[in-house]
């Protein structure tokens, strides 16, 4: 696979343009291989990578920004990039793949022991499990799984974003 190169700098039609670039990586190898076209530079740093690390353990922005000796305000231009934000995603998803194959290898238990619950002759006790049924299947939405993870899928939903703001203000403004 050919490394891509991209060019960066901090202005507004930079960013568009750097949208523009990002709609081209369609690949979620892509965050690995983009260059800097100045540096020649992997565009995501080992400390970017650190970051996202800290976010998908859970981690506040504040403490990260903290611990890494970065301004919040640095996190969250990071985040406002789609090949971070392909990374960032991706490392969530594959957070919540590992997480969920443990659920599932205990689930089978679980659901018996509520199963078990809603045969017993307190009231409450067959409430609580069948509400806790309830929830848990509710809950087991693949959303998490279906995260945009390549910076062509980000690119491509924020610029809808953007002429959705855009055609907002054309049309009440």
């Amino acid at each position: 696979m050919a490394r891509q190169r991209i060019a960066t700098n901090g202005n507004e039609s930079s960013n568009y343009q750097l949208l523009r670039t990002a709609q081209t990586l369609e690949s979620e190898a892509d965050v690995f291989t983009v260059m800097n076209e100045e540096t020649g530079a992997s565009v995501l740093s080992p400390l970017q990578w650190q970051a996202i690390g800290l976010l998908v353990a859970g981690k506040r922005q504040a403490d990260i920004a903290r611990e890494i000796d970065v301004s919040e305000e640095t996190l969250s231009r990071w985040r406002s990039s789609p090949i971070y934000a392909a990374a960032l995603n991706q490392s969530i998803r594959d957070c919540y793949a590992g997480t969920l194959g443990l659920v599932r290898s205990v689930v089978g238990d679980a659901v018996d022991a509520l199963k078990g619950c809603l045969q017993s002759d307190d009231d409450k006790v067959r409430l609580a499990a069948a509400v806790t049924l309830i929830k848990l299947h509710l809950q087991l939405d693949s959303a998490a799984l279906e995260l945009p993870t390549t910076p062509a899928a980000i690119a491509d939903q924020r610029l809808r974003s953007l002429r959705t703001t855009e055609l907002d203000r054309v049309l009440l403004g």
